[in-house]
C-alpha cells in the first residue's frame, strides 16, 4: 500500500511510522506499508498488523503516523482529506473508519500544524478475492488545507 503527498504552498505532510503500527518505507513524499501476506487463514500476521476475521472476509489494520508542516509558520490547524488514485472493485479501505473512494474525503478537521496525529488505516478483504486476484496495488493520496 503505498500513501503519497504532495506540497503545494507552505503546507506539507510527513507521514511516519507509529509505535503500534507497520514501519513505512519509502521517500518523504511517497511512503509503503508493507502488511505481509494475509489470508483469511492467517493464524499469525506480521507485527503491528492487526487481523479481523468476518463472515463476509476479513479485515488488515495498522496504525501509522501523520503531521501537518507549514515552512511559513503562518497556519496554526489543517484540514487534512484523503483519496484513492484508482478505482478500486475488490478491498474497501478505510481510514479512522471513514471510508476512502477517488473523492477526497475529510479524514482529520482540526489538524494542529507540527504535531504528529496517529491514524488507523484499515483493509476490508472480501471473501471473493482469491489469491490469483489478491495484490494491493493502489495508493493513498494526501491533501492539506489550511483552517
Amino acid at each position: 500500500m503505498t500513501m503519497r503527498s504532495e506540497a503545494t504552498g507552505t503546507l506539507s505532510v510527513s507521514l511516519t511510522s507509529a509505535p503500534d503500527g507497520v514501519p513505512l518505507s519509502g521517500t518523504s513524499s511517497q511512503r509503503a506499508l508493507n502488511l505481509g501476506a494475509v489470508s483469511y487463514a492467517t493464524t499469525t500476521p506480521a507485527l503491528n498488523v492487526r487481523l479481523t476475521r468476518r463472515s463476509t472476509g476479513f479485515v488488515v489494520a495498522t496504525r501509522f503516523g501523520l503531521t501537518v508542516q507549514d515552512a511559513s509558520s503562518q497556519v496554526a490547524n489543517a484540514t487534512v482529506l484523503a483519496a484513492l488514485a484508482a478505482p478500486e472493485s475488490q478491498f474497501s479501505f478505510r481510514w479512522d473508519g471513514i471510508p476512502l473512494s477517488l473523492t477526497p474525503q475529510v479524514v482529520q478537521g482540526q489538524a494542529k500544524v507540527g504535531q504528529i496525529t496517529e491514524h488507523l488505516l484499515e483493509i476490508e478483504v472480501p471473501n471473493s478475492v482469491t489469491e490469483k486476484d489478491s495484490q494491493l496495488q493502489n495508493a493513498i493520496l494526501v491533501q492539506v488545507i489550511a483552517n
